[in-house]
């Protein structure tokens, strides 16, 4: 007997489960290849504190840390197959 819950759905649930999640996956994939600051997620979103929905991204492996001299930048993981998955969805929806 197969189990309800499996880590893909779970991945999925958690990355995209609110509004808010949206506007930064998107604001990091309109700037992909490129590391940015929590500090333009949120002007370019307009939430106020990423931080949560960033680091979760983060523990998914949706969205890779870099440390520079103390300052931490973000980057969509282009690798990630849901993440490019995302992508291509975001486009044909014309969301990006």
């Amino acid at each position: 007997m197969a189990l309800p819950w499996s880590r893909a759905k779970h991945e999925i649930e958690i990355a995209l489960r609110s509004p808010a999640n949206l506007r930064v996956l998107r604001v990091l994939l309109q700037n992909r290849g490129r590391y940015v600051t929590k500090y333009f997620i949120s002007k370019e979103t307009g939430i106020p504190n990423p931080s949560r929905i960033i680091e979760s991204l983060v523990r998914l492996g949706w969205v890779e840390e870099q440390n520079i001299g103390g300052h931490r930048r973000y980057r969509i993981n282009v690798e990630n197959p849901k993440v490019r998955a995302l992508q291509e969805f975001f486009e044909k929806v014309e969301y990006l």
